[in-house]
């Protein structure tokens, strides 16, 4: 018999929204070196609470990438939306490359993360 997944319950889902903006920050502030006892304390919920929704810190700032690309997905579908509603596909594409660019460089996570990606590692002679 196969049985449906119950949905969060409210306090998890405004849990796990506080940690990933606490987690943002923090990092933002002091770097992917931030403990998770912090970022912890900076949402204002119980370590557990942290730990239950992120087992260790790669999948908590994994998360926060994922929330980030989301965004920029978000932000790509209504640059083509626009264009299908005559806007220019030149000023559309110049402006989403600008905001991505801009929102990647105010946020630490991001440039903390990507700094770290097997594709930045220089090819061994």
């Amino acid at each position: 018999m196969r049985t449906q997944a119950r949905a969060p319950r409210a306090d998890a889902v405004r849990n796990r929204k506080k940690i990933l903006e606490a987690a943002r920050e923090q990092i933002s502030l002091h770097g992917q070196e931030v403990g998770m006892d912090e970022i912890a304390a900076a949402a204002s919920v119980a370590v557990g609470a942290l730990y239950r929704h992120f087992p260790n810190k790669t999948d908590l700032v994994a998360a926060v990438i994922a929330e980030y690309l989301e965004g920029v997905a978000d932000e790509a579908e209504a640059a083509v939306g626009r264009v299908g509603s005559g806007a220019r596909a030149l000023d559309e594409i110049t402006g989403f490359l600008e905001r991505v660019v801009e929102a990647a460089a105010a946020d630490r996570a991001v440039k903390t993360r990507s700094t770290r990606t097997p594709w930045n590692v220089p090819p061994t002679p």
